[in-house]
């Protein structure tokens, strides 16, 4: 039964590399093409540890999320998609907290809730890729930090040539 559940687990680790190989260099596709590629990251469990038992402003940044989003800002256009309410200024759950929060712990982002760049018209807005604690974080992450050190070994070989 063990050596089943081994052969199962590195089919699947095989599989996922596979996908995150693949993804990746999709990107980079992206990259090439357009100059940038675009991320749409949440922020109640994403960027900022979800603790309902806190204020915005005392939560916890989500460390590896927040520094990859600072490193990969170059190479990307960063969309803040989040539910939390524009009209809402004063509770503590408004989009105007969570903008508060960004900014004093430095997590970049060039547009919130829309892109400007790519529009089709609906209510979703498009992205290269999502972050977001509800969907794949961890597969997500992965596929930007390879994303991240396979692009800036590039960009330092051009600059060496």
């Amino acid at each position: 039964m063990i050596l089943e559940i081994d052969y199962i687990m590195k089919g699947f680790n095989f599989i996922m590399n596979e996908f995150i190989n693949k993804r990746v260099d999709e990107l980079i596709e992206e990259y090439k093409k357009y100059g940038q590629i675009i991320i749409a990251y949440d922020f109640d469990g994403t960027v900022v540890k979800l603790d309902k038992t806190k204020l915005t402003k005392d939560r916890d940044p989500q460390i590896r999320i927040c520094e990859l989003l600072r490193k990969i800002k170059l190479y990307a256009h960063l969309i803040l998609w989040t539910c939390r309410d524009i009209k809402n200024t004063t509770d503590d759950g408004s989009l105007y907290e969570a903008i508060l929060w960004l900014n004093e712990y430095n997590v970049p982002w060039n547009e919130i809730n829309k892109n400007t760049l790519v529009d089709f018209g609906g209510s979703k807005i498009f992205a290269n890729i999502y972050l977001d604690d509800r969907a794949g974080i961890n597969e997500s992450f992965e596929i930007l930090l390879n994303f991240y050190e396979k692009i800036t070994k590039k960009v330092e070989n051009l600059a060496n040539e």
